[in-house]
């Protein structure tokens, strides 16, 4: 079986904020079309991460390659135009726009054509299960239905990597199936996708490799039998003072 090529790699990245090292040498890769797990206790660093890689944050030190080219000095619109989508962990929707018009803010990234825009989107809000809601203002959403309209406005950019930042997170158990099922279709298009998420059986039940980040370090890698049963991530977050993030 072929190997699948490297998408993302971030290799040695280190942020500080004043004296504080939140991030301290820490790599990853992703591999095209597949969906990498990144997990750890609160305040591990995760989102900060993601802030890096999506180039929201200076990097401190380190290099981030995309499809093997180095990209020199990321910043937000130049990852966002070399094909990075994100969700951000606090739901963020322009609360008097309608879903359809959310969902077009990202898709003006690649057209200044209104008509196009909006066919973009309505395709985009069909395959999230949306379309019929793409008349209704952002304000009258349930939180499962903001959760995928924040989805949408990212892959309205077109994004070839999809970084998924606690998508679950407030949603009940049924909701949480109906996310993952969401993500398995967003898979089927070709996008490959890193999850930050604190629901332990989504991420062993959806990610093929899964990273493990605790104070700043990168801790353990590996499939999600190789890191469930790993003595280190038990202590550190699945076990003892952070058991409740088996949920």
């Amino acid at each position: 079986m072929e190997e699948k090529k490297v998408v993302l790699r971030a290799e040695h990245i280190t942020k500080e904020f004043g004296g504080l090292r939140a991030i301290d040498d820490a790599s990853l890769y992703l591999k095209d079309n597949e969906i990498l797990g990144l997990i750890g206790p609160n305040g591990a660093g995760k989102t900060t991460m993601f802030n890096m890689i999506s180039g929201t944050l200076p990097l401190t030190s380190g290099k981030i390659y995309i499809n093997g080219k180095l990209i020199n000095k990321p910043v937000a619109h130049k990852m966002t135009a070399l094909g990075i989508g994100r969700t951000y962990q606090v739901v963020q929707p322009f609360s008097n726009l309608t879903v359809i018009e959310n969902t077009m803010v990202g898709a003006f990234l690649h057209t200044n054509d209104a008509k196009v825009a909006r066919e973009k989107s309505m395709k985009v809000l069909e395959l999230l299960g949306l379309a019929h809601k793409a008349d209704v203002p952002g304000k009258d959403l349930a939180l499962i239905d903001l959760k995928r309209m924040e989805v949408a406005r990212a892959l309205a950019t077109e994004p070839t990597i999809l970084l998924l930042d606690e998508v679950m997170a407030g949603l009940n158990p049924s909701d949480g199936l109906q996310v993952m099922d969401m993500i398995r279709q967003i898979k089927q298009t070709g996008i490959s996708i890193i999850i930050i998420e604190h629901v332990m059986r989504a991420v062993m039940g959806l990610c093929e490799r899964i990273y493990v980040l605790s104070q700043g370090k990168m801790l353990a890698e590996g499939t999600p039998a190789e890191v469930s049963s790993n003595p280190e991530v038990i202590e550190s977050y699945l076990g003892g003072k952070h058991g409740n993030a088996k949920g």
